[in-house]
């Protein structure tokens, strides 16, 4: 029988989910699963990779982001998940609602990911290929380190990227030649 690289990261990426399930009390249980249902509606899981023009390489970070016009309901969520900020919309034009945005970044935006796993439905994919990204990260970098990629590093972390982007439908970005 062969396992594929996507199965692999499903199956570990599950166990991480489960033992914090095993962990949580039956309230934290419900506040995690109503967090999960706003992730599934209103978020979005997603990387960004950008050029440092200090140093000579690509910085890759892990995104979870909630936007709505609930100023009420950010406030609940960022009160569940403990980390992250929030902040008003002020991109919008005036004659349109006022939004507010939830943002948890790279380590932070993991440890609520790993909470919501077990309620997630539609998001499910895009958690399991964001951990992989940061526990493959921090085995290599350590928890928030920067450092320049090995290029097949650079590979990888580019695997996740276009792989994440993939299921947010967004084109892979094709290199230049």
């Amino acid at each position: 029988m062969v396992i594929s690289v996507s199965q692999t990261i499903s199956r570990d990426i599950e166990y991480q989910g489960q033992a914090y399930w095993d962990f949580m009390t039956q309230e934290e249980r419900e506040k995690y699963a109503w967090l999960a249902g706003i992730i599934d509606g209103e978020g979005a899981i997603f990387m960004s990779k950008r050029k440092r023009r200090d140093r000579n390489y690509q910085q890759y970070d892990l995104i979870l982001r909630i936007e709505m016009n609930s100023e009420s309901t950010i406030r609940r969520v960022k009160e569940i998940a403990s980390v992250g900020r929030t902040y008003r919309d002020s991109s919008r034009p005036s004659r349109y609602k006022t939004g507010y945005i939830w943002v948890a970044y790279d380590h932070e935006a993991a440890s609520v990911t790993r909470h919501c796993l077990p309620f997630l439905c539609t998001k499910k994919r895009h958690a399991e290929i964001a951990l992989a990204f940061i526990n493959a990260r921090s085995l290599v970098t350590g928890k928030g380190a920067r450092k320049e990629l090995s290029p097949s590093l650079e590979v990888k972390w580019e695997y996740f990227f276009q792989a994440l982007r993939q299921l947010n439908g967004r084109r892979p970005i094709r290199k230049e030649v």
